[in-house]
């Protein structure tokens, strides 16, 4: 029939009862032979839940989704639905119950009405998107050329060869930023630090990494104090 299987650690429950713990690689691989788990850890060893890490993970479905929308035109997605009430709007799910959505356009993403909404189970009020643009959806978006510079020429030049664009900046800015959240507690729905004791220490090892680092810590509302080396 044509039809693709992926399964994905990301989809699981949202809450940490016992019945929302899963089995290891080995043995799930055992009672499904003709699946492929190869995306699942080996261990079921996930962090214990809470609402910021579910919120991210949430929004990092979503960005998935959407790339695979570019490829196949239905996809079909089995979760739980406490895990549902952080991916989208609506009102709780009923046991096996099926909706259809399809993803905004660029346009419709702006219209706060559309993005924002009350989490089903926290009754809170949540972001619930845009999903994350990738790199080439930024890109028509910076000037062509700034002073004479062309965007795709590489400004980063460093010794050990890394050579970078502004895309590709930016693109690495993102995704440093998403690491973050994804590690860290303390983010509020908008995704930015809120806690006061939250502290990140960088260790560079070359310009652009220390660059990356930088604004990525912008990019969380974290405010950076560049310490020197001193002198022993």
């Amino acid at each position: 029939m044509g039809l693709k299987y992926r399964s994905g650690p990301d989809l699981r429950e949202a809450h940490d009862a016992i019945c929302n713990k899963g089995i290891s690689r080995a043995d799930i691989s055992v009672k499904f032979p003709h699946l492929n788990f190869s995306e699942c850890p080996e261990e079921w060893n996930h962090p214990p839940h809470t609402i910021e890490a579910v919120t991210i993970r949430a929004e990092k479905v979503r960005g998935r989704l959407k790339e695979l929308s570019k490829v196949y035109n239905n996809i079909v997605l089995i979760t739980h639905r406490g895990f549902i009430a952080f991916l989208v709007k609506g009102d709780r799910y009923d046991v096996c119950e099926t909706r259809s959505y399809r993803f905004a356009t660029d346009e419709e993403t702006e219209a706060d009405s559309l993005r924002f909404g009350v989490n089903v189970d926290t009754k809170a009020q949540q972001d619930f998107g845009p999903t994350e643009r990738r790199i080439d959806n930024y890109a028509p978006k910076l000037p062509r050329r700034v002073y004479g510079v062309s965007m795709q020429q590489e400004f980063v030049h460093e010794k050990d060869g890394c050579e970078k664009t502004y895309p590709e900046l930016l693109s690495d800015i993102i995704h440093t930023r998403n690491l973050v959240r994804g590690h860290l507690p303390g983010f509020d729905q908008q995704g930015l630090l809120r806690g006061h004791h939250v502290y990140i220490a960088v260790v560079s090892c070359s310009v652009y990494e220390f660059m990356i680092a930088f604004f990525a810590v912008c990019a969380i509302g974290g405010v950076n104090v560049i310490l020197h080396e001193c002198a022993a």
